[in-house]
């Protein structure tokens, strides 16, 4: 019984001092995990073996009143250190909420009836349309501007797109105020657990709603085709998350390459009508990923609280309460957030680089430990504001086209270079190139036009590699 004794107290000894260890570890200036860890574990050994060295040499009980004060040394360590990074975490909570920044996806939440979300309507929609047979069509076609890629013969598309304009997606898409229904509070509660609605679909019937615009037999049925995709853009942007923004800037993309699909198929009267116009400056004024970025702010303040309230079930239960006690998913939570924070006022791709080259350098700042999970889960958000910048640059190109049309109308010729067309046909400013910080290129000849982006790596070419340019002809 004795030895039995012994060794529960050299356990319990090793474990205060592993407690007291780990505490202490979330403060360690060691660049390398792998030597936080080690020292860790070397002074938790260190402390547990004096203590069984003292528990050997007598009777165990003899030692009760230090090994409960090394347990409760322990305890009171640990949460400590976690008091500490919670109050620095709560800390920059507040200071987010008085900028006007989410702090909980709750922050989203709104009553809307039934009625208001076209998710279920536009589903049934696709199905009566037959869309999943029109998208194994058109998934060779790629994002350029009047790419080929549509086999169907003229007359069937005709009959296909007819379908859409005598269908009932009307009722869905132009009177609905939302896309789906989502639990913000739900998904406040337990962030990993909440639906996302299907997206790919609305991807899916874009690209038909664009072959469909640039076959339309008259100008009326193009832009009422091009307004489709305009408030399927609108309806996504409605769905808060990161995924819905990504899906609406894809959608925006989409609309803008289908007005400049239009224009180029007429060019003798290649001009925007005014709500067209009006609708692509209105999304110049937009930044769809800096929606998002609030989305995920919310969302890892929720991550934080869940890590730390109702967690993971089974095993990763026992081991994520003593992670929160010493303050990890608080450290953590911390270095994301703030690392999302920079991001918040991005306008440009030069200030997006910025922002995401100081992200890096502080990722390759932190140590391995504590900072796992923020290592880990830091995304590239540059990227995703390129998607946002090209999203506006086509929408650029598309209000630049239109002024070209218009400019060749009134002078019988289309203009030496984009800075004739200002300020006239074109405001100051809406020829630029988002994702070069530059103005667009354009090339002029007696027959036609060429506009192109220059791309994230001045080739032409956006992110994906796909063309970059309209290209009309008389």
């Amino acid at each position: 019984m004795k030895r039995i004794g012994t060794f529960l107290y050299c356990a319990a000894g090793l474990l205060a001092a592993g407690m007291m260890a780990l505490a202490l570890s979330t403060f360690s200036p060691l660049r390398s995990g792998g030597l936080t860890v080690g020292a860790a574990l070397g002074l938790a050994l260190l402390g547990g073996a004096g203590f069984c060295r003292r528990a050997l040499r007598g009777d165990p009980s003899e030692r009760t009143p230090a090994l409960a004060g090394l347990i409760l040394a322990g305890l009171c360590l640990m949460l400590a250190c976690g008091a500490f990074w919670e109050r620095r975490h709560e800390s920059f909570k507040k200071d987010c909420a008085a900028r006007g920044w989410p702090t909980s996806l709750a922050d989203f939440r709104e009553a809307r009836p039934e009625q208001d979300f076209a998710q279920a309507p536009l589903e049934q929609a696709y199905a009566r349309l037959g869309l999943e047979a029109v998208k194994k069509e058109l998934e060779p076609w790629g994002g350029a501007v009047l790419a080929p890629g549509a086999s169907r013969p003229a007359g069937a598309w005709a009959r296909a797109c007819a379908r859409i304009e005598a269908g009932d997606v009307d009722s869905a898409l132009m009177r609905r105020s939302r896309l789906a229904p989502m639990d913000y509070a739900a998904a406040a509660a337990d962030p990993l657990g909440a639906p996302l609605p299907a997206l790919s679909a609305h991807v899916a019937f874009s690209r038909w709603l664009r072959a469909c615009a640039g076959r339309a037999p008259d100008d009326g049925r193009a832009w009422a085709q091009v307004g489709r995709l305009r408030q399927l853009a609108r309806l996504a942007a409605t769905h808060r998350t990161m995924i819905g923004q990504v899906v609406a800037c894809e959608l925006d993309a989409a609309a803008a390459k289908a007005a400049l699909e239009v224009l180029a198929r007429r060019p003798l009267r290649a001009a925007l009508p005014e709500p067209a116009a009006g609708a692509l400056r209105e999304r110049l004024a937009l930044s769809r990923m800096t929606e998002g970025l609030r989305s995920e702010l919310a969302m890892s303040f929720d991550m934080t609280s869940w890590f730390k309230g109702p967690g993971s079930s089974g095993s990763w239960r026992t081991a994520e309460r003593v992670l929160s006690w010493v303050g990890f998913f608080d450290i953590n939570g911390l270095a994301f957030s703030r690392m999302l924070s920079g991001f918040a006022e991005v306008k440009t791709r030069a200030e997006a680089e910025a922002a995401a080259a100081r992200a890096r350098e502080a990722l390759e700042g932190l140590p391995d430990w504590p900072y796992l999970l923020a290592r880990i889960a830091m995304p590239d958000f540059g990227r995703l504001f390129l998607r946002e910048f090209e999203a506006r640059t086509w929408c650029r190109m598309a209000l630049a086209a239109s002024a070209l049309g218009r400019f060749r109308a009134a002078r019988g010729r289309y203009p030496k270079d984009l800075a004739e067309l200002s300020p006239s046909f074109l405001a100051p400013g809406e020829a630029a190139d988002e994702t070069a910080g530059q103005g667009l290129v354009y090339r002029a000849s007696p027959r036609g036009f060429e506009l192109c982006g220059r791309g994230p790596k001045a080739d032409g070419k956006d992110s994906r590699g796909q063309d970059f340019c309209v290209r009309v002809r008389l």
